[in-house]
């Protein structure tokens, strides 16, 4: 097969105005640290948004960089061929996404990272986790509280009811690319 890289960046246009690029996929790929020129020159028409997130997200995880991940991944190798050769474990994954969870979480809706953390190491689902902390905040309850009233028969809105909480707290602002609304939450594909 051959050994065509994701990293040789095309050349960027005077200006840098990426082609296809979205600022979604920029800012999340920034979030992990990457410089914003050396993230920008990948964002090109060809080059999958989703594998350059991947990739940082292994760059970030492994402590290689985002270039050195980036010339690993061609048609020979998949993202679970990188993720063996980095010695990425399923469990620093997991640990690497809860984390970017819970700090989003408690950026965007005042969760404090450790309880996110607890609930999300629970298997909680990132939607119910900030669904039960708007009902617990209208209800002045604790998370633990209100996440123990939904049963496998019952919604949230039976929940609110039962709170007597207005159904209408469960319509929270999301965020674009966040990784509690499943971005950043899909594992690396066979590609």
């Amino acid at each position: 097969m051959p050994n065509i890289s994701l990293a040789s960046p095309p050349e960027l246009p005077a200006g840098g105005n990426v082609a296809g690029a979205t600022e979604q996929y920029l800012a999340e790929i920034l979030t992990l640290g990457i410089d914003k020129k050396e993230a920008t020159k990948y964002l090109k028409p060809g080059i999958d948004q989703h594998e350059l997130l991947i990739a940082g997200m292994m760059a970030k995880v492994s402590g290689k960089s985002f270039v050195d991940v980036l010339q690993m991944k061609n048609l020979a190798n998949t993202w679970p061929d990188i993720e063996r050769a980095l010695g990425i474990t399923k469990e620093q994954m997991r640990a690497f996404h809860q984390n970017i969870m819970a700090d989003q979480m408690e950026e965007d809706f005042a969760i404090p990272k450790q309880t996110a953390i607890d609930l999300l190491t629970q298997k909680y689902n990132p939607q119910d986790i900030l669904a039960a902390n708007a009902l617990a905040t209208s209800a002045h309850k604790t998370i633990d509280d209100v996440l123990a009233m939904r049963k496998i028969n019952n919604k949230w809105k039976d929940v609110a009811q039962t709170l007597g909480v207005d159904v209408k707290v469960l319509n929270l602002p999301m965020k674009p690319g966040r990784a509690y609304s499943g971005l950043l939450s899909a594992p690396p594909s066979g590609r």
